[in-house]
């Protein structure tokens, strides 16, 4: 019936109650951001910071700038030598002609500059002739030498300084002056015909008129070599003779015949391309020094010599 009374609340007790509720509401409030970033915030980072960096990333800058500056002397030398070896192994198109021998006086020896314009042509013509490694000079050689019978060597050769191509060409020595209906050519001791001669009496080689009819061609063969060296060692024993032969022709009617005409006489030796040229020839020079034939002199027969 009678209720407990509420026991009061001891003041003392009271006040420290407020004082701790105080102490922890004035407490900072810590969470997980506290130290880090908020997804999309920038950095807190101070801006004495930054500005450090700034200065650092400009030092770095100019660093690189006294580098390079410094490097330029190396890299201009660098750039040189391989403005220089690529200057070295660079192989021109425009060669340098050079003839030697004995034969660059004949006239069917055309002008160098006919030579050369072809030589650049065939230089010109592969890509890898533009350099000295890679250059094939043999068979550009080879090319220039079918492209003109009348020359018997021809050699290119790539100078180590400069880059001019040299180009060496050496004329063929005429065997005779075969002279057909179309013109006098050059024949070789092959018998194969160099080229049109323009000037008949420049040339040493001993003259044969051809009446056969067959038609000269530079680069083919007109003669049998055997024939040439026929000719060759029949004027070189009429001239050791003391005779001087102006001509000789190889007939139509006879394909092993060569008649002969020497200087001042009226008649002509008639002579067998089968035959000895020294044993015919010295049958001629006995017989010239006994008797003088009217038309011709014969000495085809071995070991005889008729005379009309």
């Amino acid at each position: 019936m009678f209720g407990k009374s509420k026991k009061p609340v001891e003041p003392e007790l009271e006040r420290r109650r407020v004082a701790i509720n105080q102490a922890q509401s004035s407490r900072p409030a810590f969470s997980y951001y506290s130290s880090q970033n908020r997804p999309g915030e920038r950095s807190a980072e101070p801006i004495s910071r930054r500005g450090s960096q700034v200065e650092e990333t400009d030092e770095q800058r100019k660093h690189r700038v006294r580098n390079l500056t410094a490097r330029l002397p190396l890299l201009f030398v660098l750039a040189l030598i391989v403005v220089c070896t690529v200057k070295i192994l660079t192989l021109g198109s425009n060669p340098r002609i050079i003839v030697v021998g004995n034969g660059s006086e004949a006239s069917y020896v055309q002008d160098s500059g006919v030579y050369a314009d072809e030589a650049a042509k065939i230089l010109r013509s592969n890509k890898l002739n533009a350099f000295k490694l890679t250059a094939d000079l043999n068979g550009a050689s080879k090319q220039l030498q079918q492209a003109f019978p009348e020359l018997q060597t021809v050699s290119i050769t790539a100078p180590f300084i400069g880059s001019r191509p040299v180009v060496y060409v050496m004329p063929a020595q005429a065997g005779i002056i075969l002279q057909t209906g179309s013109g006098s050519y050059a024949v070789n001791g092959s018998g194969v015909v160099l080229r049109e001669v323009t000037d008949v009496s420049r040339e040493a080689a001993v003259k044969v008129l051809d009446q056969t009819g067959v038609q000269a061609v530079p680069g083919k063969r007109i003669l049998p070599a055997s024939t040439v060296n026929f000719i060759q060692r029949l004027n070189y024993q009429l001239t050791a003779g003391k005779q001087t032969v102006t001509s000789m022709t190889l007939p139509a009617t006879n394909a092993y015949e060569v008649d002969v005409r020497l200087s001042g006489k009226p008649y002509f030796i008639k002579t067998n391309l089968q035959g000895d040229p020294v044993e015919q020839a010295g049958a001629a020079l006995a017989t010239l020094g006994q008797a003088t034939p009217a038309e011709y002199l014969d000495v085809r027969v071995p070991g005889r010599a008729y005379y009309k």
